[in-house]
């Protein structure tokens, strides 16, 4: 709780930039992520994972090696939060999307175990 009053001294500008080069990095990420999977031709499920496992880190991790290494500088915690906070949207962007798979569709239902069942159980009837 210390950093608040610091950036309260700071100009907005100074916390603005922090914020969106920390919201930017974490959304390269994930566009790297989603890229990938598009370039590979992979259903909307494995293209979600390659999505997650490009854009996810250890954020808690990195924010106390932040707050521990520059004690004195509260806009470097800033660009770990905000990225944090941008990794959580991109993610549930990312499952979101890896999760509109039709259930009809016998070639995508590996990638959901539910509709895998459901195609089954149609195609016994």
């Amino acid at each position: 709780m210390r950093a608040v009053p610091v950036l309260r001294r700071e100009p907005w500008t100074v916390a603005a930039l922090c914020a969106a080069v920390g919201w930017g990095v974490c959304r390269l990420a994930f566009l790297v992520g989603s890229l990938t999977a598009r370039a590979l031709r992979l259903p909307p499920g494995a293209g979600a994972t390659v999505t997650l496992a490009c854009g996810m880190s250890n954020v808690s991790v990195s924010t106390v090696v932040v707050v521990q290494a520059l004690p004195g500088q509260p806009h470097a915690l800033l660009v770990a939060l905000v990225y944090g906070l941008a990794q959580k949207v991109s993610a549930r962007r990312a499952v979101a999307k890896g999760a509109a798979v039709p259930f009809g569709d016998p070639a995508r239902a590996a990638s959901r175990p539910e509709s895998a069942v459901r195609t089954l159980s149609r195609q016994k009837r």
